[in-house]
């Protein structure tokens, strides 16, 4: 992997953190691509909690996520 890759990977992971901790909900789903998969687990379960499938799906869930905040 090349120092390019990494540093690319670097930045949507601090895009990630930034946009959910700003209550960004545009800009959380704009890190997934249209059709991305997001998903949360729960220690000691095999199966997420939570699956997303859409990039919609994913503004959805954070939107209410973050005004429920």
């Amino acid at each position: 992997m090349s120092i390019e890759e990494k540093l690319a990977i670097h930045e949507m992971i601090a895009q990630y953190s930034y946009t959910y901790d700003s209550k960004d909900a545009d800009g959380f789903a704009q890190v997934f691509v249209e059709n991305g998969v997001f998903e949360i687990f729960v220690p000691g379960k095999t199966s997420p909690a939570i699956r997303l499938q859409s990039r919609t799906e994913i503004h959805k869930w954070a939107a209410q996520r973050m005004q429920e905040r």
